[in-house]
């Protein structure tokens, strides 16, 4: 179940990646609020 929990978290990473790559204006509000 562990490795399937870190299969799941590392899918969810790149699947978070491809939505931000597809839209920079993200990446940057969430680099301006910090």
């Amino acid at each position: 179940m562990k490795s399937n929990f870190i299969l799941h978290a590392i899918s969810n990473y790149m699947l978070s990646n491809c939505q931000n790559n597809q839209n920079p204006s993200g990446i940057s509000n969430v680099s301006v609020n910090p």
